[in-house]
């Protein structure tokens, strides 16, 4: 026959069972419809190193002192335990739990390793402790006895805090013995213990794949003050929490803190430079880098060709002088010079007066351009003022 405490166990871990298969059973079905490989997954659990548990407990003691049979139940009670993780699924913990029934007070004091088995959501565990039992009867001294407990429980994580989780139910079958010498012989006792409560975790261990992030640039050669491009891929961060990015330029100015953002290269000397990247889980706070290169070049010089139409003419008459410049960037200024005569115009086209000029000799017109850096070009052109006719 099946004792009462035994039953109340097989009940409890038969429902736990239950619960944790269908846990299973749901992970495994929502497999299909998760992110891509590159992405954080439910089977990425992030778990804790630290577990501390405090809540109710229920106490169903089993056994007699003597001819005295003790409570059959002790509803006021507490339950509190500390528990460490080397890993992800062993460690121990300590635990301390207190019943005050009506004729009897017990405490216990036990400690042993314990194994859990994190799944999304859910973090069934088993543990086996070893230690102290104080039972004080209110009919005789209390007595300090060794104690073996064992069982298991079922957590479930609260989806916004990972660091909380419900104990759903904790289930342990506590053996105890004392000796009550010489006024009462020694018991042995054979009770049940349920708890129910909170249980805070930290020190996260993350087994999933590391965050990385891809770091790209676009163009990668500019010219002094011409922005570049910069967007940042993670991968592998948790989709619940927020990522945030940080940037370092070795020439020119970072505006912007988001996946993608801009640099200013209006300072930059030429030369070849480089942008990190960092990446941050608002949460677990792991950090993932990247760089990508870029150059800066020199703006060139402007050029300009220059022309005359006609290249020859009578004295007194006049030429079309046209000015052709070409810039990177910005516009150009139009200056004209020549050895003889006079140039009228500040565009790309201008006139040349021979006046002055004498007759069948050349006069040589400079056309130069500045640009908006102050870099200048210069070409010539000739005019050739012809002779007068002989009679």
């Amino acid at each position: 026959m099946i004792s009462r405490p035994t039953g109340l166990l097989l009940s409890l871990a038969l429902s736990l069972g239950t619960a944790s298969v269908f846990a299973q059973d749901a992970n495994q079905t929502a497999k299909p419809a998760a992110a891509p490989a590159a992405s954080y997954s439910s089977d990425d659990v992030v778990a804790n190193h630290w577990e501390v548990f405090g809540g109710y407990s229920w106490f169903a003691p089993n056994g007699r002192i003597g001819t005295t049979r003790l409570d059959n139940s002790i509803t006021p009670g507490f339950a509190f335990s500390t528990s460490y993780f080397v890993n992800r699924y062993v460690g121990g913990d300590v635990q301390v739990t207190y019943h005050n029934g009506d004729r009897e007070k017990f405490t216990g004091l036990t400690a042993g390793p314990v194994v859990r088995f994190p799944i999304a959501g859910l973090s069934p565990f088993i543990h086996f402790n070893v230690g102290g039992q104080r039972l004080n009867p209110n009919f005789t001294k209390s007595d300090w006895g060794p104690e073996i407990l064992a069982g298991g429980g079922l957590d479930f994580a609260f989806p916004k805090w990972e660091h909380l989780k419900l104990r759903i139910a904790q289930a342990d079958y506590v053996y105890s013995h004392h000796n009550f010498f010489p006024i009462i012989p020694r018991t042995n006792l054979s009770s049940a213990e349920l708890s129910s409560g909170l249980v805070y975790g930290f020190g996260p261990i993350y087994t999933g794949p590391p965050p990385s992030v891809a770091c790209a640039v676009q163009p990668t050669e500019v010219f002094a003050g011409e922005p570049v491009n910069v967007t940042v891929t993670p991968s592998n961060f948790n989709p619940k929490r927020t990522v945030t990015y940080s940037y370092q330029a070795t020439g020119g100015k970072v505006s912007g803190t988001g996946a993608s953002t801009t640099i200013d290269t209006a300072n930059a000397n030429p030369g070849s430079y480089s942008v990190n990247a960092t990446a941050t889980d608002g949460h677990m706070k792991i950090p993932a880098t990247c760089n990508a290169s870029y150059s800066v070049k020199e703006w060139p010089a402007p050029t300009v060709s220059c022309s005359a139409n006609p290249s020859e003419i009578d004295p007194g008459q006049t030429a079309q002088i046209t000015a052709n410049g070409q810039t990177a960037k910005g516009e150009l200024k139009y200056a004209y010079t020549a050895t003889g005569g006079t140039v009228d115009g500040n565009g790309p086209n201008a006139t040349f007066n021979s006046q002055g000029v004498q007759p069948g000799s050349s006069a040589t017109v400079t056309c130069t351009v500045t640009d908006d850096r102050g870099k200048t070009a210069s070409s010539q052109a000739t005019v050739n003022v012809r002779a007068p006719k002989a009679p």
